[in-house]
């Protein structure tokens, strides 16, 4: 008899099980539950309802006994099974083991709408604690940025153009860990920390845009968009150079990259060295007059 037939079989009993218990049938159904969890081919579903039938009887150690039985009769993959679970350990009291089952639920599971609406809907164990995003989101997007690197960069780009924080939120966390994992590649690992750093911003979290833009300025030193990076950032002496040091060599090396001198200048402006940042300001001017990049510059620093 093939597997499928099986489970077609099992979900037939269980479907069974299900109508006569909304029919009243109590004592029966249990009498059932008791007689097939014993047996090998016991779905965890029918786990579930017999923990069910023994808490609606208040013999909630027995439905625990229960659920443990299913926990070690096979991995837990169904979501129900462990609702029921947190349910069931929290009226026994045992906060504890009610919240590991929560945050295995919310980790595996905390990505299906239905199951996020559960969780959200509860008043116990502070389920309102819990990380924002799913461990199961972040792992799928891992798996697949892992196949597709460079599908970050983009992502990251349509995040600027309309932020979403939760999937910000997504982003760095599965870009981060994709880093770890992915195979080393000078010209990836810069982009990678160029998306990373970005995403930071994004997220109001300068520490980290700042940590991220000087790893991948010291992978490539001329790296001009992490550059701008550090320009909105404070600097931090323990964790590299200045963004105007950064900002001088880079534009050294790229004089015409406009944005590299327009950030060069709002930061020398910004920093207090006014005089400095209008001097360069007028020397570009005279050698472009018609630059729109140095145009609104002028008007910003005049603003």
């Amino acid at each position: 008899m093939t597997k499928n037939v099986l489970k077609s079989q099992s979900n037939e009993r269980l479907s069974e099980l299900c109508i006569a218990c909304n029919q009243g049938e109590l004592a029966g159904v249990e009498l059932s539950l008791h007689q097939w969890h014993r047996q090998g081919d016991c779905p965890s579903e029918a786990y579930v309802l017999l923990a069910c039938c023994l808490s609606r009887r208040g013999r909630y150690d027995d439905a625990a006994a229960i659920l443990h039985r299913a926990e070690r009769a096979r991995p837990v993959t169904d979501p129900s099974l462990m609702m029921v679970m947190v349910c069931v350990f929290t009226l026994l009291d045992q906060p504890q083991t009610a919240s590991k089952h929560m945050r295995r639920l919310h980790a595996r599971f905390g990505h299906l709408p239905y199951v996020s609406q559960w969780l959200e809907g509860i008043n116990i164990l502070n389920a309102s604690h819990l990380p924002s995003q799913s461990d199961a989101i972040i792992s799928e997007l891992v798996e697949e940025l892992l196949q597709e690197p460079r599908v970050l960069r983009s992502l990251t780009v349509a995040m600027k153009i309309e932020p979403n924080e939760q999937h910000i939120d997504v982003l760095r966390q599965a870009g981060s860990l994709t880093l770890n994992r992915v195979e080393p590649s000078i010209d990836l690992e810069v982009e990678f920390c160029q998306s990373l750093a970005e995403l930071a911003l994004l997220a109001d979290d300068q520490a980290d845009a700042r940590r991220w833009a000087h790893r991948g300025l010291k992978i490539n030193p001329l790296a001009a968009h992490l550059a701008i990076v550090l320009s909105q950032v404070d600097d931090h002496v323990h964790i590299g150079p200045s963004a105007r040091d950064v900002l001088a060599k880079v534009n050294e090396i790229q004089p015409t990259y406009p944005d590299v001198h327009a950030a060069l200048i709002r930061r020398e402006f910004f920093d207090g060295d006014t005089q400095s940042a209008r001097m360069r300001l007028s020397g570009w001017l005279e050698t472009d007059p018609e630059n729109r990049t140095a145009l609104s510059l002028r008007k910003e620093i005049a603003a």
